[in-house]
């Protein structure tokens, strides 16, 4: 794509019958403010306005996995869904602090039943890996494309992240996600 040439109050000088450069700095500021507004415009336009999506990480208990005595730690998920026309695309980061051993591996899950299912959510099986910080505090994160069912499970909160360390591998936290932001009345001013 050929880019716009600019307008002749641009590229020319003083417009006729100003007073000098003001004028045509002042027209040429407003012209290029328009032209870099429609070009920001065109390029969000690329994807839709993204889904929020958040939960906290605390430690595995209860349930048919059990992280163990001594598990420990917390954290903060938050996720964004985004379709683009190649599909939805799903960015997942969170934040943790507290594990007695450094985490070694995290994912992303789907299980086998949702948080508010009566009898209590049952973990599932593994669907991507994320990135994660190997220390007992730090950061994970991952993006990935995924299928429009797998987006509408999302939206109904099927999914969940997990943390593993080397203490409990079978996994240390746990945080299911939920559309929305989560919010602490303690955080509140």
């Amino acid at each position: 794509m050929k880019p716009a040439a600019l307008p002749e109050a641009c590229s020319e000088g003083p417009a006729e019958g100003t007073t000098g450069g003001i004028a045509m700095a002042v027209t040429c500021t407003r012209v290029l403010a328009a032209v870099a507004v429609l070009l920001v415009s065109a390029g969000s336009a690329r994807a839709q306005l993204g889904a929020p999506f958040s939960g906290t990480l605390a430690p595995i208990d209860g349930g048919e996995e059990q992280a163990g005595p001594g598990a420990s730690g917390d954290g903060f998920l938050y996720s964004v869904l985004d379709y683009y026309p190649e599909g939805p695309k799903l960015m997942v980061n969170g934040t943790f602090d507290g594990m007695h051993a450094p985490a070694t591996a995290a994912h992303l899950h789907r299980g086998a039943s949702r948080p508010d299912d009566p009898d209590g959510p049952k973990p599932g099986p593994k669907v991507f890996d994320l990135d994660v910080s190997n220390d007992v505090r730090g950061t994970l994160n991952g993006s990935f494309w995924i299928s429009e069912e797998q987006a509408e499970e999302l939206r109904q909160g099927w999914y969940y992240v997990q943390i593993h360390s080397a203490e409990h591998p079978a996994g240390a936290l746990r945080g299911w996600l939920v559309q929305g932001f989560l919010h602490n009345p303690d955080d509140s001013p």
